[in-house]
């Protein structure tokens, strides 16, 4: 008897997580099938720091391969169109004896009996690449977007959030005043969803380092976007300010990959394009309980962390497992619980901004101890790298 399918879709921080909890515990009447159109797992988080110093790509692209054994299941690199009641459309036609008694023919179409939805969102690059068919494609564009902010004298980066800051403060550090750094954030203030007290920490850090910040205004960017090409050109804001740039950085907000669950139910995503999820990591409509959704991709809050992320997936794959022996309609579910937002924001090789609660209040700190932490916490670069290269039972 053919062993039936888990489909998770999406192979990055949210999805690592079920992928590790679901083959512990599957049933040996189930599989995994994972389904991401990168050929490697991408160390995001370590993005923004690869985009400015060179001699580390090598270890942000994390091969799949051993990730599961032939009996808990296959990773298919592929996008996903169309996610129905039963099964995914993939955007492209895969070998079909792996999901049906054929021996020969091609399918682009997947069944399952229970959908963890881990698609995440979409940034511009540098924060993701958009070169993702093989590493060295990305290893490419990132030394590409090394490239272009050394030879760079007036960069602009669009929007501080976590990318955005760690970014202008990597290329400050780095190249100091032999650059005239920019920064344009939308907002009146920064991590103003983290507390009152990241913003003038965040601020001060950037002003010590000798970035202009200007606030409260949005980029107005061109049909076509801005050149490249190392000429100088103005940038005009909403507030009518114009700043002379060479190089223009996006690192505005996430766009959420959530379009294929549109075919599923069109009121599955709301207006800003998150999917709506119950607390039990379930889509809100009843009539889909196998579909559960994790990470960016899913309207959880304002909050969107790899801790976060990594709970959500915890009770996703509980209550998979659940509903594989019990069924959809037998017990009590899990249900995620809200935490205190954290943030641990790495400006520079030896900076961090550090968000925690102490007695009930947010309280954010900036400290020098950057290279401890970033050893203890494993992320920047390779020390943070090697917990997924671990995680995905990878060899370096």
């Amino acid at each position: 008897m053919a062993q039936r399918n888990v489909v998770v879709v999406g192979a990055s921080f949210a999805a690592i997580p079920v992928i590790n909890g679901l083959k512990r515990k599957l049933p040996s009447t189930h599989r995994i099938i994972v389904v991401d159109p990168k050929s490697h797992f991408h160390f995001a988080f370590a993005f923004p720091a690869a985009a400015v110093e060179s001699g580390w790509e090598e270890t942000l692209f994390i091969p799949y391969n051993n990730v599961l054994l032939p009996e808990q299941g296959l990773v298919i690199q592929a996008g996903v169109n169309e996610v129905h009641p039963n099964s995914v459309v993939l955007d492209r036609h895969i070998d079909a004896s792996q999901f049906a008694n054929a021996d020969s023919g091609t399918t682009n179409v997947i069944p399952y009996d229970c959908l963890v939805y881990a698609a995440g969102a979409w940034h511009p690059s540098p924060t993701t690449m958009q070169h993702f068919s093989t590493k060295s494609e990305s290893i490419a564009e990132l030394q590409t977007w090394q490239d272009r902010i050394a030879r760079a004298k007036k960069p602009l980066v669009v929007g501080c959030g976590g990318s955005g800051a760690e970014l202008a403060a990597d290329i400050a550090e780095m190249y100091g005043a032999t650059k005239h750094l920019t920064v344009v954030h939308s907002r009146e203030k920064y991590f103003d969803s983290f507390g009152p007290n990241v913003d003038a920490v965040v601020y001060q850090v950037l002003d010590k380092l000798g970035v202009v910040q200007f606030r409260g205004e949005r980029v107005v960017f061109p049909k076509g976007g801005f050149p490249n090409d190392g000429s100088t050109f103005e940038v005009e804001t909403s507030t009518g300010r114009k700043i002379k740039a060479d190089l223009v950085i996006p690192c505005t907000g996430l766009v959420p990959n959530t379009s294929p669950l549109t075919i599923l139910s069109a009121n599955l995503v709301n207006e800003q394009g998150f999917v709506n999820v119950l607390p039990t990591a379930q889509v809100t409509n009843p009539h889909f309980p196998n579909v559960f959704v994790v990470g960016d991709a899913g309207d959880f809050g304002p909050i969107k962390t790899a801790k976060e992320a990594r709970k959500q997936a915890a009770v996703a794959v509980a209550n998979v497992l659940k509903m594989i022996r019990e069924g959809p309609l037998h017990g009590e579910l899990s249900h995620i619980t809200r935490s205190a937002p954290r943030i641990n924001l790495i400006m520079g090789k030896w900076t961090n901004v550090v968000v925690f609660t102490l007695w009930g209040c947010n309280i954010a700190i900036a400290t020098r101890l950057g290279g401890f932490f970033k050893w203890l916490m494993g992320v920047r670069g390779s020390p943070g790298a090697k917990k997924i290269w671990r995680a995905l039972s990878a060899k370096m």
